[in-house]
């Protein structure tokens, strides 16, 4: 069985020909058909058949409109909608950007080390640690190495605030925690605003 290639083949060329031949006369019979008046064609070759010369100008209308509304509406909503979310971390990633290691265990833990982003790459991250991207599968003794970093992400190790208290992060859970965002009343803004 042959393999589908883009690559040009003897059928692709007479079949390509005979559609540009085939455009370039009905090219030639729009023309003629919506420039030389009605009487000639009427009196002259008995074409009494024809559309109104009216869709000489709608038709090319229509199409045209149908590519601006493609172009401007229907493709970049294509666009938009295999686009990652907002709040999706491919979207929102930059050189302090922080990602853990996808590995699984045996255990079904996974890895908590950080994978290192290199800022060269572009878009493409590897979803595994320095110790994990070569390894298939790796020891036990190794899965307790994967803890030492204990989720600090600190690009600045020194100024790790995890790292001179570790009781930190404890203490963050007992603290109050911010109101959410409410919408305000027009009326409440315009009256601080313009009194």
């Amino acid at each position: 069985m042959p393999e589908h290639t883009p690559a040009p083949t003897p059928h692709r060329a007479v079949y390509g020909f005979a559609v540009f031949l085939l455009f370039k006369t009905l090219l030639i019979l729009y023309l003629f058909w919506a420039f030389v008046p009605d009487d000639f064609l009427e009196n002259s070759l008995g074409l009494t058949y024809l559309p109104d010369k009216y869709f000489a100008m709608f038709l090319p209308m229509v199409v045209m409109m149908g590519l601006m509304f493609f172009a401007f509406l229907i493709y970049p909503a294509l666009n938009l909608s295999i686009t990652a979310d907002v709040d999706h971390v491919s979207t929102i990633r930059d050189n302090y950007s922080i990602r853990r290691c996808k590995f699984q265990f045996k255990t079904g833990k996974l890895c908590d080390r950080r994978v290192d982003i290199d800022p060269t790459a572009g878009w493409e991250v590897s979803e595994f640690c320095t110790l994990h991207k070569s390894d298939g599968q790796l020891d036990s003794d190794v899965e307790e190495e994967c803890k030492i970093e204990n989720y600090c992400d600190c690009s600045d190790k020194r100024r790790c605030v995890i790292a001179k208290d570790p009781n930190h992060v404890r203490m963050l859970h007992y603290r109050k925690t911010v109101p959410s965002v409410r919408d305000l009343d027009i009326s409440e803004v315009c009256r601080s605003m313009f009194e």
